[in-house]
């Protein structure tokens, strides 16, 4: 649960995609679009959840994928995957340089971005190599101190406006959710639950993965349905749904800070910038995480070099996989960095859509093998292996034709070349395809071992033996 929520960066969305939902998608109704997303995904969640309980692999995706659509298909999966983590993962080190350098010249002390972007990639490898526990005590601290201040401004304007701050007709009936481009509140909405499904990522170095992912995966989509939901919900009510949009002055970025101004104090609109900060290094770290485990899997499997499949013998985690990982952010952010870009405007917005993108064609393709998956095994559960996955996967379709119909709204850019850059999802998964095809006539050994997962114990071997 503490690296989804971290993933997910709650101060970075309450201030910047809560806003932005709002502004350029359907107002106040972008808190009714926080709690359809949710829905969608507490659906997709219902499959995802049956499904791990039958394969637990690190690649969670890949091998979902794998499982119910055919092996070449989830080699596909594996190399958008790998894509849209590791872009991911650089567009988050754009902002965490942008933030940092600009933050700390408010203090006087003036570094280029390169520097905080080195820094915070350089702790992110430390923390990456030791236990997965160790991440998340470390991801803990930071998620407790940014949920603390986003309930401390909530109170403040609770305190200030009462039942006002409470305005639910006018953002959840559906005349209020379906004003202004309920495409995009859409959007930003499905965007704020990004990396939820990394609960199946560490379902190999779990005690008791059958009870602890399922039990994580629902909590955690839960908890942030309501969480932004709330938080949504309360800022429209600090202004007033009439007054929402003129309240940004055409400035989203700067509105909930404003409103921290206004009914708490200035001081806690300066913990909040610090917080957006350390919210997008703990988003950096979970995000490594899950990145640097699809390499492992993929490695420990043969569709990748093995030795990125071999742990550390003392932390029991991926170790070379998160060299590997970092190397290769190193390399592209790197490249950024000599050329001096931009990197909010062209880091982090070049490489953020077709993350974004690429997640949710993996999760429509994982809700669709759930299906595949369990009428092969004549399984008889109606809801969990049939219904629920095939409503996410129709409504998450729908979101990635929004995504893809509205990148430079996604992206934030009118460059045209930033906004061609998900054609290159189309070529991946054609890689992936001849890839997986390729192994399973060349290579059967490699192609009989695809979303295996980890080596059986010989009790479950026996065990397995006997059926």
């Amino acid at each position: 649960m503490l690296f989804v929520l971290a993933c997910v960066a709650p101060m970075g969305a309450v201030v910047s995609i809560v806003p932005l939902g709002m502004f350029l998608g359907n107002g106040a109704g972008f808190v009714g679009a926080i709690v359809i997303a949710g829905a969608i995904l507490l659906c997709f969640a219902a499959g995802y959840v049956a499904m791990c309980r039958h394969v637990i692999n690190a690649g969670a995706f890949y091998a979902y994928i794998a499982k119910g659509l055919g092996k070449p298909v989830g080699v596909a999966g594996a190399f958008v995957a790998m894509l849209a983590y590791n872009a991911a993962f650089w567009s988050l080190a754009g902002a965490v340089g942008y933030f940092g350098s600009t933050i700390f010249a408010g203090i006087g002390l003036r570094l280029p971005w390169q520097i905080w972007c080195a820094v915070a990639i350089a702790i992110v490898a430390f923390l990456g190599r030791r236990a997965v526990d160790v991440s998340a005590k470390v991801l803990s601290v930071a998620l407790i101190l940014e949920v603390s201040v986003i309930v401390i401004l909530d109170m403040g304007i609770i305190v200030h406006r009462g039942v006002e701050s409470f305005p639910i007709a006018a953002t959840l009936s559906p005349t209020a959710i379906g004003a202004g481009s309920i495409g995009i509140g859409l959007l930003w909405a499905c965007n704020m639950f990004i990396g939820f499904e990394a609960t199946a990522i560490f379902a190999e170095e779990a005690k008791d993965a059958k009870k602890t992912v399922a039990r994580a995966t629902y909590i955690s989509v839960a908890i942030i349905a309501i969480f932004y939901a709330v938080a949504a919900m309360v800022l429209v009510g600090a202004v007033g749904p009439a007054n929402l949009l003129s309240a940004m002055n055409d400035d989203p970025g700067t509105f909930v800070f404003k409103i921290a101004d206004q009914f708490v104090g200035s001081w806690l609109s300066a913990a909040m910038q610090v917080l957006v900060l350390t919210s997008l290094f703990a988003a950096l770290l979970g995000i490594h995480n899950a990145a640097s485990r699809y390499f492992f899997s993929l490695g420990r499997e043969g569709l990748l070099p093995r030795r990125l499949g071999v742990v550390h013998p003392k932390w029991n985690s991926p170790a070379f996989a998160s060299t590997v990982q970092i190397a290769i952010a190193v390399a592209v952010v790197g490249a950024f960095g000599i050329a001096n870009a931009d990197p909010l405007l062209t880091l982090n917005t070049s490489t953020a859509g077709v993350g974004t993108v690429g997640i949710l064609l993996l999760q429509v393709a994982v809700a669709v093998s759930v299906i595949a998956f369990f009428r092969k095994r004549r399984d008889k559960r109606v809801w969990s292996t049939g219904i629920a996955p095939a409503i996410a996967a129709l409504a998450l379709a729908a979101v990635v034709v929004l995504a893809l119909s509205n990148y430079s709204v996604l992206t934030g850019s009118d460059n045209a070349v930033i906004n061609s850059i998900p054609w290159i999802l189309p070529a991946v998964i054609v890689a992936g395809l001849a890839y997986g095809l390729w192994l399973r006539r060349r290579r059967p050994d490699v192609y009989a071992g695809i979303a295996a997962g980890a080596p059986a114990e010989p009790a479950q071997l026996a065990e397995e033996s006997t059926r």
